[in-house]
């Protein structure tokens, strides 16, 4: 997975990516759960603009969101969901939710 996603951002210069793709494990976010039962999982970080002051706070609605912010990520994963729906073979695959908790201490 992590050639594939490197490969993906060499090949979208226009949306200004961080070359570097890091595999780690953060048990504490929303994909935690499906991580956790052997689904692969991706988390895009990046610039939240001003609103990030509310940011998973009662203030985190709508209007607080910086759009051009959300437009971008939601492009990237557009096409992100695009390539690895024509991906063949598939860049990941379901690993072993026994295996992950013993390596993780789960």
């Amino acid at each position: 997975m992590k050639s594939f996603l490197e490969a993906l951002v060499r090949e979208l210069p226009g949306y200004a990516l961080e070359p570097d793709v890091a595999s780690s494990v953060h048990t504490y976010s929303d994909h935690a759960a499906f991580m956790k039962r052997g689904v692969c999982a991706l988390a895009i970080y990046g610039e939240l603009g001003p609103g990030v002051r509310f940011y998973h706070t009662p203030g985190d609605k709508y209007d607080t969101v910086d759009r051009s912010g959300v437009n971008g990520h939601a492009a990237l994963v557009a096409v992100l969901a695009r390539r690895l729906a024509d991906a063949d073979p598939m860049p990941a695959a379901r690993m072993d939710p026994a295996a992950l908790a013993a390596e993780h201490g789960w």
